[in-house]
């Protein structure tokens, strides 16, 4: 197992003995360099600490939203791509009847709230003498874009109003409310993909709307137009959005909240682009994304060396005495890595349509190019 372990990895062991000597032999003859070369890694990784260390909160909401960039832009280049591209992954069938199950929780909990706030609503209507005539099927689109707006408005009142209160169960509430929707997206994507099954559960697509079957009282189906379910998601997502920043501003809340206005900003933007393309863009996007692991270490690869770069920077604006704050470093890398990833995400998408499969090799080399910059920090 040892003999296996060296073959594989000789030409890294190669090189490591390779550097080592490299470095034995300057310090052997050159004593002064090495100790001028360590003075200054030393410095910049001083620089870094610096600079990160009292910012931590603004590093960590930079990465985050960084990250979120990335993804954000490529789901919008995965929704407008042409044809239908041939996914290369497959998904595993212990993952697909866990995909189902999940599926068939969140598909019945939706229908069943649908169907409990359409009989409160209608039995208002009945009390108030405005019953509509009887007939088998009920469009409900203005209910549907009303209960999404409430939902918007009053979950995000509900945010703000507990983060007051305790800030550990804000963060908890926020996640689960991302939770929600993305289920709730994820299921309707899925509506799309497996019809057979939906129609089962009583919800499926027909003729461009979402269909709910009602087997009590006198209206059969209830129906919500493929646009208006998009748009409604839209509206609330974007409510949400806009209420948690005017609330961010009300209690004066840290940096790192400006996460949650943001992220369901672009959830709002997301979910008005699959309006024009229709449900069916869900489960394509979905099926694209599965992908998204190459992001990531590209990612991490691009922000591990960034922050050494900063730090360089850093140093070489203390050595000419430059009178630049730390904020604009901070702001200056943040503006590089929503370029990257954006710029990420078209080269994604352009180079590899069908996805690209994350080998262990690719993955050792990745990682191991990451930890560089990190063993340079500690010097």
């Amino acid at each position: 197992m040892m003999t296996e372990i060296l073959q594989r990895h000789t030409h890294v062991l190669i090189a490591a003995a390779t550097v080592v000597a490299v470095v034995a032999v300057i310090g052997l003859l050159f004593p002064k360099a090495l100790l001028t070369v360590y003075l200054a890694l030393h410095g910049v990784s001083t620089s870094a600490r610096m600079l990160y260390g009292g910012n931590i909160g603004y590093f960590w909401t930079s990465l985050i939203l960084a990250l979120e960039m990335h993804i954000f832009a490529l789901a919008i280049f995965s929704i407008f791509a042409g044809g239908q591209p041939e996914s290369a992954y497959e998904t595993p069938e212990w993952l697909e009847r866990a995909y189902m199950r999940l599926f068939h929780a969140v598909i019945v909990v939706f229908r069943h709230i649908i169907l409990m706030i359409y009989e409160v609503w209608t039995a208002a209507r009945r009390e108030a003498g405005r019953m509509s005539k009887s007939k088998p099927e009920d469009k409900i689109d203005n209910q549907y874009f009303t209960l999404s707006f409430t939902a918007g408005v009053v979950g995000s009142i509900i945010l703000v109003l507990v983060y007051e209160v305790n800030a550990a169960v804000f963060w908890i509430l926020t996640i689960l409310y991302l939770v929600v929707v993305f289920l709730y997206i994820w299921s309707l994507g899925l509506v799309t993909t497996y019809r057979k099954v939906a129609r089962q559960m009583g919800v499926y697509l027909n003729e461009g709307n979402l269909t709910i079957r009602h087997r009590y009282g006198r209206i059969r189906r209830l129906t919500i137009s493929e646009g208006t379910v998009a748009l409604g998601l839209s509206i609330g997502t974007g409510m949400c959005g806009i209420i948690t920043t005017l609330g961010s501003a009300i209690v004066r809340a840290p940096i790192i909240f400006t996460l949650v206005p943001i992220t369901f900003d672009m959830i709002s933007v997301l979910t008005a682009m699959i309006e024009f393309q229709g449900l069916k863009a869900i489960s394509k996007l979905i099926a694209e994304l599965r992908g998204v692991e190459i992001s990531g270490i590209a990612m991490l690869l691009i922000i591990s060396w960034s922050v050494y770069i900063s730090g360089v920077l850093m140093a070489i604006l203390n050595a000419v005495h430059a009178a630049v704050s730390t904020g604009v470093v901070l702001t200056t890398m943040f503006g590089v890595w929503v370029i990257i990833a954006v710029t990420l995400s078209i080269y994604i998408k352009r180079a590899a349509p069908t996805g690209m499969r994350v080998t262990k090799r690719l993955l050792t080399k990745a990682l191991t190019a990451s930890a560089i910059p990190l063993l340079l920090l500690a010097v």
